[in-house]
């Protein structure tokens, strides 16, 4: 469109700053190598050490850093969700399931990346994160596969926001809805309002 047409439809998008600039992600992901946690860079794909995290809490940090002096060599990735009540759950990847040590998170999972499959180890099945949007509590069970937003506040802020736009009633079509938890809500906000979600790989 020309840029004369975006004016009306940039000036109605509210912009809001996230609540959180640091300690915000409530998923994170680090590879292992010879007892160190390491990311790579986007564009270069070089291998770095972590030695500080600071977009995580502190109780996810201090589990992947205790995690990492006990993974043999077999673990290639550790994954660590935390929901709002600090509880965890861990998803470490490799090739042998049987050297996976305990952890005392809430919920533990193996990912086979030979196999491509996930086993469960120990704990819960599922974290359970809840959201708070317009008054309304919504508590969504997520696996280990499960597609979550990072942000949880920044969440509540985008899918309020949402809310304020779309149809109360008619016919709304959720598309590359992923797990589909933007169309729950409006669902159970608006229930005059038929929502479809759709996801190739749901």
């Amino acid at each position: 469109r020309e840029a004369a047409e975006l004016d009306p439809i940039l000036a109605s998008i509210s912009m809001e700053p996230a609540p959180d600039p640091k300690k915000y992600r409530n998923n994170v992901r680090f590879y292992t190598q010879e007892k160190k946690l390491m990311q790579h860079t986007m564009l270069t794909h070089e291998n770095f050490e972590v030695r500080e995290c600071f977009v995580v809490s502190d109780k996810t940090w201090e589990s992947a850093t205790n995690w990492k002096w006990k993974l043999p060599a077999s673990i290639s990735e550790i994954e660590i969700r935390e929901n709002e009540k600090g509880e965890q759950m861990c998803i470490v990847s490799g090739t042998n399931r049987d050297q996976v040590p305990l952890h005392p998170a809430e919920s533990l999972y193996f990912y086979d990346t030979a196999k491509k499959t996930y086993t469960h180890v120990a704990g819960s099945k599922t974290l359970t994160h809840h959201l708070e949007i317009s008054g309304r509590h919504f508590d969504f069970d997520i696996g280990p596969d499960s597609f979550f937003q990072v942000h949880t506040a920044m969440a509540e802020i985008l899918y309020r926001h949402i809310s304020k736009v779309v149809p109360q009633t008619g016919t709304l079509h959720d598309l590359y809805a992923g797990t589909g938890t933007i169309g729950i809500v409006l669902a159970k906000l608006y229930p005059k309002l038929k929502v479809t979600s759709v996801e190739i790989n749901a």
